[in-house]
């Protein structure tokens, strides 16, 4: 059994390290807006997909990144989400989202939203 045990920690280990390898390739390939939406285009469709969600406190665009502060429900504190557009250097609509309330469903739709304004320029490009 202490076989079967080491062997699986070693391949939940395996399979983790090449997810962190893989995240960190995708990321340092810097995102170029070149490809039928410019910044300022990501960075107003960021803001219109936050504008009707009265909790949300604040919306910073950096790059392909796009950080949320959030009010909780109770009005008293906050929490945050960020949505990573960057997939390896250009703006496709697929995202990565890290949250720090996973009950919430708040960061998908958001992404959701703006993965699907991208989509749709894109596809008039």
């Amino acid at each position: 059994m202490a076989l079967f045990e080491l062997l699986t920690i070693g391949a939940i280990g395996t399979v983790a390290y090449a997810s962190v390898k893989k995240d960190k390739k995708r990321r340092s390939q810097p995102c170029s807006f070149q490809e039928g939406i410019t910044f300022e285009q990501f960075r107003l469709i960021a803001y219109e997909a936050c504008e009707d969600i009265n909790r949300i406190d604040d919306v910073i665009v950096k790059g392909s990144d796009v950080h949320v502060i959030v009010k909780s429900q109770s009005g008293i504190s906050t929490w945050n989400f960020k949505l990573d557009f960057n997939d390896y250097g250009h703006l496709t609509g697929r995202y990565w989202m890290r949250s720090e309330n996973s009950d919430s469903v708040m960061p998908k739709r958001v992404g959701d939203t703006i993965k699907s304004r991208i989509s749709e320029i894109r596809r008039g490009y």
